[in-house]
């Protein structure tokens, strides 16, 4: 007995700390808590860590102590900005709303002797109630965002501030929402002899089909004596959002289409044109203000910083009560480099009223058209 009580004194010892919490000190100075309840207090079961040792010299806790809570400033960050996004999504959905409500409240005011009363009043209070709902939405996105601003400003704060904002701060108030779960339903397509076996070289997903390459304007200016190629104009992605299907009645909200322009052999820019069905986009997006950014990020995460070059206040097409934004960004020869390999994944987009994300459907549009241009 006396001989183990030496072994684990010259290996480890109990001490009490500032706190009057127990601890196990060991030779290297590091420690861990003393647990009694467990069946094995000291950790010294064969091949089991006994976790991570935290120093116990006053200036290197204190360093130690200042890395653990940089490291959760920044998760509360990052979870901070992806909540203030989602709440951005929502009072943006939430306009959007409002504004459609609006524009049939109007359009049932023109033709009130064939209009039902009741779906009018009806129609007067959702109007009201997704009023109230954009207002709330717009409070609850500043108070995320001006909390995920303080976040990242707490990243580097001094130790003792960072220290006393952590303990005041609930994490799970400012945590995103999780999205649910699809449910899918097993469907019963038969015996399997009547299909035919596949076969992953005929899959176009796998081995697509060579890219068509379509320059639709192929000329040289007279006066300036530059040669202009244009590629095809392909759609990029389309999108509705889920609270506003019952209005669309089949419509897609927002459509982008782009193309890729060279100019001399070298100065290439990108062409997107977005199509949004409501006669209030001007209001709710506002366009996209000549020098704000547009983003790609591809499949492996590289983002490519865009910057719009031209000022279009949107056009409006009455057959359809629809805008068009277009946008022109000039692309570098080292972001045409880049984007000759990659794939797009999604594309953010930085309207006057805020940015947006969208999930880019044709993730070769970029590696195509310059391919075409530049072989």
């Amino acid at each position: 007995m006396v001989g183990t009580g030496l072994a684990t004194l010259f290996a480890q010892e109990i001490r009490t700390n500032e706190k009057g919490e127990k601890i196990i000190v060991y030779p290297d100075g590091s420690w861990r808590y003393f647990d009694e309840a467990t069946q094995d207090p000291f950790g010294q079961k064969q091949g089991e860590p006994h976790g991570e040792l935290i120093p116990t010299d006053p200036e290197e806790r204190k360093k130690y102590e200042d890395r653990k809570n940089q490291e959760r400033a920044i998760w509360i960050a990052d979870r901070a900005t992806a909540r203030a996004h989602q709440l951005q999504q929502q009072y943006r959905l939430a306009r959007q709303r409002h504004l459609a409500l609006e524009q049939e409240l109007q359009n049932m005011k023109k033709l009130d002797q064939v209009t039902d009363k009741k779906a009018r009043q009806q129609t007067e209070k959702q109007l009201k109630e997704a009023k109230k709902a954009e207002k709330t939405a717009f409070k609850n996105w500043q108070k995320a965002l001006k909390f995920a601003h303080r976040a990242e400003q707490m990243i580097d704060a001094p130790y003792k501030k960072k220290k006393k904002w952590l303990a005041q701060i609930d994490e799970e108030k400012y945590a995103p929402t999780d999205s649910p779960k699809p449910q899918f339903t097993q469907l019963d397509f038969g015996p399997a002899e009547k299909y035919a076996v596949y076969d992953p070289f005929q899959d176009p997903l796998l081995h697509p089909p060579p890219y068509l390459c379509q320059i639709v304007r192929d000329e040289t200016d007279d006066f300036t004596g530059k040669r202009r190629r244009d590629m095809r104009n392909e759609e990029l992605f389309s999108f509705t959002p889920a609270p506003l299907r019952p209005y669309m009645k089949g419509r897609t909200f927002i459509r982008c289409s782009a193309s890729i322009s060279d100019v001399s052999g070298g100065l290439a820019y990108l062409t997107l044109n977005f199509h949004i069905a409501s006669p209030n986009a001007h209001k709710s997006f506002g366009g996209i203000p000549r020098g704000n950014f547009i983003l790609l990020q591809t499949l492996d995460g590289t983002q490519v910083r865009l910057r719009n070059t031209v000022s279009d206040p949107g056009t409006y097409t009455a057959s359809d009560g629809s805008y068009t934004f277009r946008a022109q960004c000039t692309l570098s020869a080292g972001q045409q480099a880049l984007l000759k390999k990659s794939e797009i994944d999604r594309m953010r987009v930085f309207w006057q009223a805020g940015y947006e994300d969208y999930e880019i459907f044709r993730v070769d549009f970029f590696r195509n058209q310059l391919n075409c241009l530049y072989p």
